[in-house]
């Protein structure tokens, strides 16, 4: 659960920064790509599968 709260902090964290960027026209493609590969990498952490072990 704890780890699931952070995640969802950190995704926060990246929407509100790509917001700015966005607003004040300071976003680039590669932070643009940067903020995608993020925003994507936490939901492959958010929804992968349970290891049993």
């Amino acid at each position: 659960m704890a780890e699931r709260i952070v995640l969802l902090l950190v995704l926060i964290i990246i929407i509100l920064a790509t917001t700015a960027q966005i607003i004040y026209g300071e976003l680039s493609a590669t932070r643009g790509l940067a903020a995608a590969g993020a925003i994507l990498l936490i939901a492959y952490l958010w929804l992968r599968p349970k290891r049993r072990g």
